[in-house]
């Protein structure tokens, strides 16, 4: 019996031992930090200054995993964090020509400890190049219940320094005058709803003007015109019909296809939608309706139409409202 008492008690301390030294180990990771810090980035300089824009660079180190960019203006006694970066340059924006800015840098570990700043750089962003010529990305034209509308849109690909562009209009792709603008816009859409009229041609060019008055090359030459609305013939509007087996109506003056869409009144829910394409000009068609109608509920229909080889519609009637009759 005391031998097996032995034994047992040695196991217990074994076990206590090994328990000890376990405990000891997981403390000795809990508490354990790395303090080191990381170096001062080293070549840290400006690469560029101009057009509002400042670029800086510098050589990116082992021990660091995020930069912050501090920049002061004006002085050197304000310094702001403007940028917390993990690459090894930055440029700087929307900057004002003729102000002096000044920059530093300070390195951060993946344990958030931060190197020393670097020395400090300066420039001024001066107004030296003239804004890239915008580029046209689409125009658009809309008739809606007779109220016409052209839309252009565009991009900046580069400069940050825009102040604002500059719109030129006319009915001719010879541009007269390219002067006097015929509006001016601070965004990269125009929609133009001044004395339009339908069936006419638009054509249209566009500048970038920056911060200093440097304006672009105009852009090239893009044109729309609006068509004038189809007039909805049967079912004519708040009237009482029998049943409905067709609509009627008259075609623009111009090429284009069509979609008629049929809703309900009250909830606007989308019944049918047709499709049709037709040559015809200022022509009264027909199109086969094959749906059967509750008798003495309320229904609306409108037309759309779209110039050919376009997905946009150019015109949008009104909804034109109809009973069928109990």
């Amino acid at each position: 019996m005391l031998k097996y008492h032995s034994v047992d008690i040695l196991k217990l301390y074994k076990l206590f031992i090994l328990i000890l030294l376990f405990g000891c180990r997981e403390n000795d990771i809990i508490i354990s930090e790395d303090f080191s810090v990381p170096q001062i980035p080293m070549g840290f300089k400006i690469y560029g200054a101009f057009d509002g824009q400042i670029g800086l660079e510098w050589i990116p180190n082992n021990s660091s995993d995020s930069y912050l960019i501090y920049r002061s203006v004006n002085d050197t006694l304000n310094f702001t964090l403007i940028k917390i970066t993990n690459d090894k340059f930055f440029v700087d924006t929307n900057l004002e020509y003729n102000l002096l800015y000044f920059y530093k840098i300070k390195a951060r570990s993946r344990n958030n400890n931060e190197s020393g700043f670097t020395k400090i750089v300066s420039a001024k962003p001066i107004n030296l190049y003239a804004p890239t010529r915008p580029i046209i990305n689409s125009i658009s034209s809309l008739n809606k219940i007779g109220n016409l509308s052209i839309t252009i849109k565009w991009t900046q690909l580069i400069d940050t320094d825009i102040s604002y562009y500059e719109i030129f209009r006319d009915t001719t792709e010879l541009f007269y005058n390219m002067d006097e603008p015929y509006s001016k816009v601070n965004t990269t859409i125009f929609e133009d709803k001044l004395n339009l009229k339908p069936l006419k041609n638009y054509f249209y060019r566009i500048k970038a003007v920056d911060k200093g008055g440097l304006k672009s090359q105009a852009t090239s030459t893009v044109n729309t015109k609006i068509l004038d609305l189809p007039k909805q013939t049967f079912p004519l509007n708040n009237t009482i019909i029998n049943k409905l087996n067709e609509y009627k109506f008259i075609t623009s003056s111009e090429n284009a296809n069509y979609k008629i869409y049929l809703y309900e009144n009250d909830t606007d829910l989308l019944i049918n939608e047709i499709s049709i394409n037709s040559n015809k000009v200022k022509e009264e068609i027909s199109v086969p309706m094959n749906i059967n109608l509750i008798a003495g509920r309320k229904y609306k229909w409108r037309i759309l139409a779209f110039m050919q080889n376009s997905n946009e519609p150019n015109c949008l009637t009104d909804y034109y409202n109809f009973t069928i009759a109990p």
